[in-house]
């Protein structure tokens, strides 16, 4: 579905939300689309052989699998993100196989059916299968301005939720979009590899300081003002993740310990959801502990009183 934002941005919305995303249909000198994630049905009421330029905002599959279908456009990504979006085992090893391997008890098995025909990303016995890669006809650096006519676009690099996510500002109407950085109640998210919470908090400090008028998140819906105070409170998640985990080392407890107490997703409704948890858990440990607040002997994480 596409909907009107400010002329000659639209917002490109499909019907599921996973393993689809927020994108935008910049109408302009030079026809734009920021993110592919969609149907195959929403991806063609952009006129994709009509459209000049793709701009990723990172290299995961719900952000970038309808690349295929944008045959006339030149396609950028920010330059850490390159590899992984041409290559499925630096894309795998990254989105979850390594930490997979160390964290999880029995090889993963995984199956996403994508929103073009035929178009899957699939992982049996932890080796990914088949993964919707794509070309990469240029890069970008954050800083970088995109001239499409009357929007000018200027990439900034926002990392935190993997390595080389980066949003989009176009400054004179004061629109961001924002990609994973979603400010839903369920975030953030920081599961791969290459995530990390001290960069996800600096790049949200980054939007505050930005101080957008509207913000359009990769998922979710379109966030308008006051936006200094729903990112505010977006940051205070991980203070209260951290005192979760703190109030959970009353008794020292393994990472297995801790886990299936839905401390931080509500509901395992899938194997994937459980691993996402158990990784931010981690992430969120080793960042206790070098603050000093925790320390870990063997496996066994204590709190440091």
């Amino acid at each position: 579905m596409k909907t009107p934002l400010i002329e000659p941005v639209h917002l490109i919305k499909g019907k599921t939300p996973f393993p689809n995303c927020n994108c935008l249909l910049i109408e302009d000198r030079t026809r734009t689309v920021v993110d592919t994630g969609m149907e195959h049905a929403v991806l063609l009421e952009c006129d994709p052989l009509k459209v000049d330029l793709v701009l990723n905002t990172h290299a995961h599959v719900d952000h970038m699998h309808g690349n295929w279908g944008f045959q006339n456009a030149r396609i950028g990504f920010h330059r850490f993100s390159e590899a992984a979006a041409q290559d499925q085992e630096v894309f795998g090893q990254d989105y979850i196989l390594s930490m997979w391997s160390r964290l999880m008890p029995e090889p993963l098995d995984l199956e996403y059916v994508l929103g073009q025909p035929g178009e899957r990303m699939l992982i049996r016995k932890s080796t990914m299968v088949a993964y919707p890669a794509s070309r990469v006809d240029f890069t970008f650096e954050s800083g970088d301005e995109l001239d499409l006519g009357r929007v000018k676009l200027r990439a900034v690099y926002l990392p935190g939720h993997c390595r080389g996510h980066s949003g989009f500002y176009w400054e004179k109407e004061g629109l961001l979009f924002s990609a994973d950085i979603d400010f839903s109640e369920g975030g953030p998210w920081y599961y791969s590899e290459s995530a990390d919470i001290d960069e996800f908090i600096d790049s949200i400090n980054r939007i505050i300081e930005i101080d957008p008028r509207i913000i359009v998140p990769g998922h979710g819906r379109v966030i308008k003002a006051p936006i200094k105070e729903a990112a505010r409170r977006f940051l205070e998640h991980f203070s209260r993740r951290d005192e979760t985990i703190l109030r959970q080392l009353a008794r020292p407890c393994t990472l297995e310990s801790l886990m299936n107490r839905n401390l931080i997703i509500p509901e395992y409704i899938r194997p994937t959801l459980i691993f996402w948890e158990k990784v931010m858990f981690l992430k969120h440990l080793n960042r206790l502990i070098g603050l000093g607040e925790v320390r870990e002997e063997e496996g066994v994480y204590y709190r440091v009183s």
